[in-house]
This record gives C-alpha cells, sequence and structure tokens, in this order.
C-alpha cells in the first residue's frame, strides 16, 4: 500500500485548505484493511465523502471503514 500526503486547495467561499492523503492498494482485501485504518482515525461526529470512477474501490472502502466503525 502506497500513500502520499499534501494540502489540497479547495474552491468555495472560504477558500479553506483541506489536509489530504493518497492511499493506493493493488487488492480488495488491502482496500478493506485500509478503510478499517482509517475509522480508527475518525473523530466521533465526521462526515466521509468518497469521490471516485466506476470500480475505484469506493464501496470496497466503505466496507472497510462500517467494520472498522463497529457499526456493522
Amino acid at each position: 500500500m502506497k500513500k502520499e500526503s499534501g494540502v489540497r486547495s479547495q474552491s468555495g467561499t472560504d477558500a479553506q485548505n483541506a489536509e489530504s492523503e493518497c492511499f493506493q492498494t493493488s487488492s480488495e482485501e488491502e482496500t478493506v484493511e485500509l478503510g478499517r485504518r482509517i475509522a480508527r482515525t475518525l473523530p466521533k461526529k465526521v462526515c466521509v465523502l468518497l469521490i471516485g470512477n466506476l470500480g475505484a474501490g469506493k464501496t470496497t472502502l466503505a466496507k472497510g471503514l462500517i467494520h472498522g466503525l463497529g457499526v456493522a
């Protein structure tokens, strides 16, 4: 699993900067595990937005997030 960090500029009325990280996985199992790891770092009240092309792994990552949050 590869990881890159950086700051991504967001456009809008406030033009805030948001911290972003980029991960690359090579299997469904790695993607689910990544979701679990990310879930452990999230604050109690959070909104997670997954954006990507069809087949990018959003649902697989969401499965890991759900398991990591203990809601499934």
